[in-house]
């Protein structure tokens, strides 16, 4: 899994945007897929603490990024009743636009 957001572009919900559309797709197709690797820069504190809400074990920590093993639930409506969860939902379910700046 990679989500890159431009820095000129950050903090306006475009990842959590991105991520809606990532559980929207495997609930959808229901790919098999059980969990997601996804790897995030240490002191990217938003981004490894939306990981830890979505359930996201430590894998792994290298020099500055820490590796995360997420779990996928089988629909969007059983993410985790966390902010990060709530939030992925809402995306997944079209219901979270971009914030604008």
């Amino acid at each position: 899994l990679a989500v890159t957001v431009a820095d000129s572009h950050q903090g306006r919900g475009l990842g959590t945007l991105l991520l809606g559309a990532l559980a929207r797709w495997i609930a959808e197709r229901h790919a098999g897929i059980r969990s997601f690797r996804a790897d995030a820069l240490a002191r990217n504190r938003p981004m490894v603490e939306i990981l830890e809400q979505l359930g996201g074990r430590v894998l792994e920590t290298y020099e500055d990024t820490v590796s995360f093993e997420v779990p996928v639930p089988g629909d969007a409506e059983h993410l985790p009743d966390t902010p990060a969860g709530r939030a992925i939902r809402a995306a997944a379910l079209g219901q979270l636009s971009v914030r604008p700046r």
